[in-house]
Formats: structure tokens, C-alpha cells, sequence
């Protein structure tokens, strides 16, 4: 009886053993095939970005995305790693502006930081971002400043027709948060986070931002800041990620819409010119006492008119490549 028992019990400990031995190269297979699989997403979305709409057109002044190896400096596309410049891949690169890190040390450059941080530094780049495609994750607090502002190369054209879009997910946020506002200068150029030091008070405005109940909207003012329009608002964000458009017609309407969709009714265009100040990405331009975290993983500027069906194809690019259903 003893013998048997044995050997029963030996028996039994091999195919547990096989079990659980089995049970491992399955995951282990598993978990290969998930990253393969993100691996060739991201492969099909290279492929998508550069046979968009958006590569052919004339009048895009800013395009960037994360997905590009040459959108980024080299090696700073690594997971969790700070990025330092965000590189503009527009058609025409002469002049190109693109978006650089802040910093704390010159206070005669356009991307200073005057506010004593403890840790001042552009937005890390997640590996595996919104629909597992690469993102960037700009977080702000009392002790964290993570942002980007592109440089003083150019200026949307103020009389003109222009689009903003950007896809974001926003994951915090307090009364100051914002997705990108305008950036403060001086008279002499120099960015300041000082109101009362600004040229006209900030202006012109040019803000998207998010209010304590997760509600977005955009606010937006002629370059004296003696006119203001406000669109209308986006309630009740969700745990998702959005494809955001700010619009205008110049003469016309302003229009913001999400997902593709207008939020209620457009806004007649009374501003004039808007000749927009460099932008400052992920945080307010000047209040210190922010609480955020926004992923942005697209933000396009395109200054001029486009034709209805361009417009549908810059949406059906965006809500493709990162897996989001248009209104």
C-alpha cells in the first residue's frame, strides 16, 4: 500500500510540475504576443502619419505627434524618460518652430521658469500611451512644473482663418489647469510669468482649459485683450482620450467641437487680428498653483482655410490612429 501511495504521489507532483510549467510558457507567450502586438500598431501608425492629410497640406505651421523617430531628439524617446525638445515635422521646414523644454536658469530665454520648482523639466514620454501608441504626460504641482513652449521663430498670421487640434486625456486637473495657453511676454520678447509685466496683460488670449468639474472650453481675445470670446463648454470629461478642435472663421465663427462633434453653437468671429504669442503646452502661462496631469499625444496648428472634406479627413486620421469614435 505504501508503494502505490508513493508512487500516485510522485506522479502527481510530475504533472503539477507540467502544469504549472505549461501554465508559464503561456504566459510568457502571451505577454510577447501583447508587445508584438503594440509593435506593429505602432509600425501601422507611423505608416498612417505619413500618408496623412495632414503631411500634404500647405498651411499646417505646427504638427506634432510621438510616434516618429524624428520627433524627438535621439534616445529621448524612451519610456519615462523627460523630453527636451519635441521636434515640428510640418511639410515646410524652413523656420520650422518647435516646442523645447522649461528652464530655470535664463531669464532673458523664451522658455523661463521664474517660479522656484523643485523640479522643472519638459513631459515624460510614455512608451505606451493612449491606445498604446506613444504619449507625452505633462504633470504640474506645487513642486512639479512639466511643460513644453515653442519658440519665437514664428506667428500664426493674425487675419486669417486657423485650427488647432490636439488629442488628450486628461487625468487631473484643478481651477488653473490647462491643455495649452498663450505664452507671456515682455516688451523685449523675454517670457515672463509676471501678469503685470506682460505685454497688454497676456494677451491675446488663446486658452484651453479645464475647470474643478472637468468641464473644457477655449477662451480667446484679440491682441488688445479689449475683446473676448468664449466658446461653449464640454461638460463632465471622462476617463478617455478626445480629440479636441478649436476653429475660426475669420470674419465668421469660432467653433469647438470634440470628437468631431460642435459643443452646442458657434461663436460669431468680432476679434480682428490674433497674432498668436508662443504657445505654452500643459500648464498655465503665469498662475503658479496648478494641479494637473494632461497626455497629449497630437497637437496640430494649421493657419489658412481648408476645405470641408480636408477638415473630415484630418478627423477620420485622428480618430483612426488613436482608436477614438467621432461624433
Amino acid at each position: 500500500m505504501r508503494k502505490n501511495f508513493t508512487k500516485k504521489t510522485g506522479t502527481s507532483l510530475i504533472e503539477f510540475s507540467l502544469i504549472i510549467l505549461f501554465v508559464g510558457i503561456f504566459f510568457v507567450a502571451v505577454y510577447q504576443g501583447y508587445y508584438l502586438y503594440l509593435e506593429s500598431k505602432l509600425v501601422s501608425a507611423k505608416t498612417l502619419t505619413t500618408n496623412s492629410i495632414v503631411a500634404r497640406l500647405k498651411n499646417q505651421v505646427f504638427w506634432f505627434e510621438t510616434t516618429l523617430d524624428e520627433s524627438f531628439v535621439a534616445n529621448e524617446n524612451a519610456d519615462d524618460k523627460a523630453i527636451s525638445k519635441w521636434n515640428n515635422i510640418k511639410v515646410q521646414v524652413e523656420n520650422s518652430v518647435n516646442f523645447y523644454a522649461p528652464q530655470n536658469t535664463n531669464p532673458n530665454s523664451f522658455n523661463y521658469e521664474p517660479n522656484s520648482i523643485i523640479n522643472v523639466s519638459g513631459p515624460k514620454y510614455k512608451k505606451y500611451g493612449i491606445n498604446g501608441l506613444p504619449t507625452l504626460n505633462f504633470v504640474n504641482s506645487g513642486s512639479i512644473s512639466q511643460f513644453l513652449v515653442n519658440d519665437l521663430n514664428n506667428k500664426v498670421v493674425g487675419n486669417d482663418d486657423f485650427y488647432i487640434y490636439l488629442v488628450a486625456e486628461i487625468d487631473e486637473f484643478s481651477k488653473s489647469a490647462v491643455i495649452f495657453d498663450n505664452v507671456c511676454l515682455k516688451a523685449d520678447n523675454v517670457a515672463t510669468s509676471d501678469l503685470n509685466l506682460a505685454v497688454n496683460n497676456c494677451n491675446p488670449k488663446l486658452t484651453m482649459k479645464i475647470d474643478p468639474l472637468g468641464n473644457v472650453n477655449s477662451i480667446v481675445t484679440d491682441n488688445l485683450g479689449a475683446s473676448q470670446i468664449e466658446t461653449d463648454i464640454y461638460y463632465s470629461l471622462k476617463p478617455k482620450a478626445y480629440i479636441f478642435s478649436l476653429q475660426r472663421t475669420y470674419g465668421g465663427k469660432f467653433s469647438f467641437e470634440v470628437d468631431g462633434q460642435k459643443v452646442l453653437y458657434d461663436k460669431n468671429d468680432t476679434l480682428g487680428d490674433i497674432n498668436f504669442f508662443p504657445i505654452k503646452l500643459g500648464r498655465h502661462s503665469f498662475i503658479s498653483d496648478v494641479k494637473s496631469e494632461v497626455n497629449i499625444s497630437e497637437f496640430i496648428v494649421i493657419n489658412g482655410s481648408i476645405t470641408t472634406l480636408q477638415k473630415k479627413e484630418i478627423e477620420n486620421y485622428l480618430a483612426k490612429k488613436f482608436n477614438i469614435k467621432l461624433k
